[in-house]
């Protein structure tokens, strides 16, 4: 891995803002919580981050679901921070795996790496594994989202 030497002055430009230091290498948020579960049911998720500064923090999180939670904030440094999410029976019928990224920034908007752990959400036990009423909760939600469009021309 190719190492980099960055010589900086007080105030210098760092990612659009002023610094009155450089900002240390980024780390890893941690998240934890449940490796797996069943469509339809909440599951909650504690995330954290120590910012090397102790910089008030913000998370983002990508559900792997198509669902992204934006950058929510601010929190302490090392707080941990819970956050709820399902995963939905109608659009995920057979359920599957799901990769949960978590990113943190800081009030300087220095981004930390990101972490991820692959969670697996079982559809079998879900009233919508069963093809019948898949079918019929997708075309329910397809004429719900009809009619939002309609509501909204």
């Amino acid at each position: 891995m190719p190492v980099y030497t960055v010589t900086a002055t007080q105030n210098e430009d760092f990612y659009g803002e002023k610094y009155d230091r450089i900002p240390n290498i980024p780390m890893f948020p941690t998240i934890t919580g449940p490796m797996s579960g069943e469509l339809g049911d909440c599951y909650e998720y504690e995330v954290s981050y120590e910012d090397p500064e102790g910089d008030d923090v913000y998370f983002k999180i990508n559900w792997g679901d198509g669902r992204i939670q934006n950058w929510d904030g601010p929190y302490k440094s090392g707080e941990v921070v819970n956050y709820s999410h399902y995963w939905s029976p109608i659009s995920f019928p057979g359920g599957g795996n799901f990769n949960i990224v978590v990113q943190a920034k800081d009030d300087y908007n220095v981004l930390s790496r990101q972490s991820k752990i692959r969670i697996f959400m079982d559809g079998k036990n879900s009233l919508a594994a069963h093809p019948i009423i898949s079918n019929i909760l997708v075309y329910i939600a397809n004429l719900l989202e009809l009619i939002r469009d309609l509501i909204n021309q």
